[in-house]
């Protein structure tokens, strides 16, 4: 029974991690195009740590089970040949 609960633990740990390197691979990529980042969170619920950076809100939340990279919207105006924020 141990060895069920310490499986399901790796497995939850594992996968916690490969989601937070994913998540902060949007965040880089964005930051590396030029896009605004409103939020980047580890976790949902109430939050324990919060920090404002000059455009993006940094958080750590109290379930981390779930990440977020919340990016501002980028479109492209062909007529003007430049991109702007919505």
């Amino acid at each position: 029974m141990l060895n069920i609960i310490l499986g399901a633990l790796k497995v939850i740990i594992l996968l916690g991690t490969l989601i937070i390197v994913h998540e902060f691979g949007h965040f880089i990529v964005a930051k590396l195009c030029g896009m605004k980042v409103l939020k980047f969170s580890i976790g949902f619920g109430p939050k324990l740590i919060s920090k404002k950076g000059k455009e993006t809100e940094y958080s750590l939340r109290a379930i981390p089970l779930r990440r977020i990279c919340s990016i501002r919207r980028w479109r492209w105006r062909f007529d003007r040949r430049k991109s702007i924020y919505e």
